[in-house]
């Protein structure tokens, strides 16, 4: 199955960078959200019927992380 494979490849990877993936499996019709963090951390997020997005921050991976709020 495509999206379980996806996910295993990300879930061994030894990257030490945050991230966010978006896993897609046409087939089955179903997406996953896949947020990463050093030291092997990854949540996953099963998109439904609501739509959603989100960028530069982790929303379901339970880490420390700071709020920066700039002034353009």
């Amino acid at each position: 199955m495509f999206i379980i494979e996806r996910f295993q490849r990300i879930h061994s990877s030894e990257a030490s960078v945050g991230h966010s993936y978006n896993l897609i499996d046409t087939r089955t019709r179903r997406i996953l959200n896949v947020e990463t963090a050093s030291r092997n951390r990854i949540s996953v997020h099963e998109i439904g019927e609501i739509p959603f997005f989100h960028a530069n921050m982790y929303l379901h991976l339970q880490v420390k992380q700071a709020i920066i709020f700039q002034a353009i």
